[in-house]
């Protein structure tokens, strides 16, 4: 419905164990994957996940899980 084609993952270490990168590449979207990050994220590590946004021509963010992961994510 908001026509993002291909999404920023930014997750931490789970995505894998949770199957959405599987259901996301069912669906023909690519999937870029961002977890360069720590708890309590730094300001060098929002601008890796910005440059990798800008890198691979996203067009849209997917944060999945809590905490750091949602920080990172609303920080763009």
């Amino acid at each position: 419905r908001l026509g993002v084609m291909k999404p920023l993952v930014v997750s931490g270490g789970g995505l894998a164990r949770s199957g959405i990168a599987e259901e996301i590449a069912h669906r023909g979207m690519p999937l870029v994957h961002f977890d360069g990050f720590t708890p309590n994220p730094t300001a060098e590590q929002v601008a890796a996940g910005l440059a990798m946004y800008r890198a691979n021509d996203c067009d849209g963010i997917l944060s999945i899980g809590g905490g750091s992961a949602g920080g990172v994510g609303r920080k763009r």
